[in-house]
């Protein structure tokens, strides 16, 4: 499943921009099979850095998934054309920086962690018996 869809990704690139970048055949059309491996793909990665530490698929993905497939699929489209763009480049940077960040518990994506593995767990220390009490220690 992806995190975002067509009309997601139309919101920040023109239609004559993604017929540019998905039409190899030159038919004058955006080619929606491009864009829906881009955006599966992108998915695919954001779950290959989240699967440790949440229970996948989401039954409701948190939003900021959306940005971030949304941030990255747009760079797949633009590297498929060795289009190297500053501001795709920075998007998917950060995203994946993001999903680095999340994966190591740093950041959270704001949903409770089913997998019992981020920073909504309470720490548990279990200690050894003491082995000498103060009046032990007297002694010697």
């Amino acid at each position: 499943m992806s995190y975002a869809i067509q009309a997601d990704l139309e919101q920040f690139i023109s239609e004559s921009e993604l017929i540019g970048l998905t039409d190899d055949e030159d038919t004058g059309a955006v080619v929606t099979s491009r864009i829906e491996a881009s955006l599966e793909t992108a998915s695919v990665t954001i779950d290959g850095y989240l699967g440790s530490r949440y229970s996948l698929p989401f039954s409701d993905p948190p939003q900021i998934l959306n940005k971030l497939c949304v941030d990255i699929a747009g760079h797949l489209l633009h590297i498929r054309r060795n289009e190297i763009s500053e501001s795709w480049g920075k998007r998917h940077d950060n995203a994946i920086s993001f999903l680095e960040k999340v994966n190591n518990g740093k950041l959270s994506l704001g949903v409770k962690d089913p997998a019992g593995t981020g920073s909504d767990e309470k720490l548990r220390v279990d200690a050894r018996a003491i082995k000498f009490s103060e009046e032990e220690l007297d002694k010697y």
